[in-house]
């Protein structure tokens, strides 16, 4: 996958780990926000994210486009996401 665009300074995501498509015969996972969708690499911290499926975490990393515009994030570090007590207040 060739990029052509790459953000140079980390940024950080707040999302849901999830599987890619079936359909793809890449075992992997996507971080999505209420944005978009990044498709994450595969490095040693990305593997780490298999075990997070479902799970909604915060992510550092740099983000890089492709010429088909898919967004990749290669992710530094991450955790769960921050609790934040205003989204229990809202349910109730």
């Amino acid at each position: 996958m060739k990029r052509e665009k790459d953000s140079r300074e980390e940024i950080t995501l707040i999302g849901f780990v999830d599987p890619l498509d079936d359909d793809d015969d890449n075992t992997g996972v996507k971080i999505s926000t209420d944005e978009d969708e990044y498709i994450v690499e595969m490095n040693r911290t990305g593997k780490k994210l298999l075990n997070m499926i479902d799970e909604e975490i915060q992510a550092t990393g740099r983000v890089s486009v492709d010429s088909n515009g898919t967004k990749t994030f290669d992710v530094k570090t991450f955790d769960y996401a921050p609790y934040d007590e205003s989204d229990e207040d809202a349910e109730e």
